[in-house]
């Protein structure tokens, strides 16, 4: 059977799209994830001179410190996929001390615990005291190993701090040297005090309000009746943070489901 220019422009054009998919596909698959995390600081003691209302002294293990303050990070797997070996590290600037620390696996007896390397590093030796670089390292920085982190779980790190120069909030910071992982920051805690469906507020009103643009102009085109119109767009204004919520949800599963 003769072959046409017709038959050769389908093989070229199949094998084209053939290519193109096998490419984006690839591309899917190693394209970075991100794993979202948010911190919040809360000042819970301050040592004050007062003249009026009388003086205020902190101490931590029976040592006078200027301050005190509570740092958490929680971080979500809110990809698609379960990841095993995953890093963390949390470090200070230079005027933030770490003083303590909890960790937690959410809604699970488990804890984050040091990364071996970070362990040995630390190890101090029955009735010995820790060298000066432990001591500075425990103060400005943490290494974690997590075996499994789930889809949809969330780590809790907890760390009492201080800074001994200034009354300023303590600067930490956390990151990932895993491969093909990034740290992203989700949103301002504040926001998410009342979420919908565990959806921050803005996040749904921006999208209800482009839902709502919608419905008013599909309403105007395709419904010759006043009062039905007026209902549906009712409607929608009404209970339009439930209609955002549900696109940033699937807007986070389509996002998901290319980056991982």
């Amino acid at each position: 059977m003769d072959i046409t220019y017709i038959d050769l422009l389908k093989n070229l054009a199949a094998a084209v799209a053939g290519g193109v998919g096998t490419l984006l596909i690839a591309k899917i698959r190693n394209k970075t994830a991100y794993i979202s995390f948010y911190w919040t600081s809360n000042r819970i003691a301050l040592s004050a001179n007062d003249s009026v209302f009388g003086d205020v002294r902190v101490t931590w293990q029976g040592m006078p410190v200027r301050n005190l303050h509570m740092f958490v990070f929680d971080v979500e797997n809110t990809t698609t996929q379960d990841y095993e070996n995953i890093d963390l590290r949390v470090y200070s600037d230079d005027e933030t001390l770490i003083l303590n620390e909890k960790t937690e696996v959410i809604g699970s007896p488990y804890t984050v615990h040091w990364s071996k390397e970070y362990q040995s590093r630390q190890y101090v030796a029955p009735e010995t005291q820790p060298t000066a670089p432990q001591l500075k390292e425990h103060h400005h920085n943490r290494e974690y190993n997590i075996p499994v982190f789930n889809r949809d779980q969330k780590l809790r790190l907890s760390y009492l701090c201080n800074r001994p120069n200034d009354d300023e909030l303590p600067m930490l910071f956390i990151a990932t040297p895993s491969r093909g992982i990034k740290l992203k920051l989700a949103h301002s805690p504040s926001i998410t005090l009342n979420p919908i469906w565990g959806v921050p507020i803005h996040a749904a009103m921006f999208r209800a309000l482009a839902v709502s643009i919608v419905v008013v102009v599909a309403s105007a085109a395709y419904i010759d009746n006043v009062l039905t119109a007026s209902a549906v767009c009712m409607f929608v204004g009404l209970t339009g943070q439930i209609f955002g919520a549900a696109l940033f949800k699937v807007e986070r599963f389509i996002r998901n489901l290319v980056s991982g």
